[in-house]
């Protein structure tokens, strides 16, 4: 719970508008400790290389669109969840969390190509 508590602190003490690249790396952080939690390898090893693809290959640009606020009042609430030992809060949580993010990243990657085809033409 340390561990978390440490991640989920540093994730909303990172700056908000100059350095989104830390902000994207205390988030990455704050997942990927929670992911460990579960102790499922696979899950862990799905999870870093989805990372890696959507902060490598689209360098943090899919996630602008996801408001800063939510994801952060959605880390808290899933951090009180899992201390206050109510996993069933945690993973329904979680679940709009993740359903949140695929949102706003199809929309981004969408706006992504929409861009380059009118950049072809």
């Amino acid at each position: 719970m340390k561990v978390l508590k440490k991640a989920l602190d540093s994730h909303l003490d990172a700056v908000r508008d100059i350095y989104l690249k830390e902000r994207l790396l205390k988030d990455m952080e704050f997942h990927l400790v929670l992911a460990k939690l579960s102790g499922c390898t696979i899950q862990i090893n799905t999870l870093i290389s989805l990372f890696d693809l959507l902060y490598l290959k689209y360098r943090g640009n899919i996630l602008f669109v996801t408001p800063m606020d939510t994801v952060d009042s959605e880390h808290i609430k899933i951090y009180d969840c899992i201390a206050g030992s109510d996993l069933a809060g945690a993973d329904q949580i979680l679940k709009q969390h993740i359903s949140n993010v695929k949102k706003h990243a199809i929309i981004s990657i969408e706006r992504i190509n929409k861009e380059k085809s009118i950049k072809t033409m």
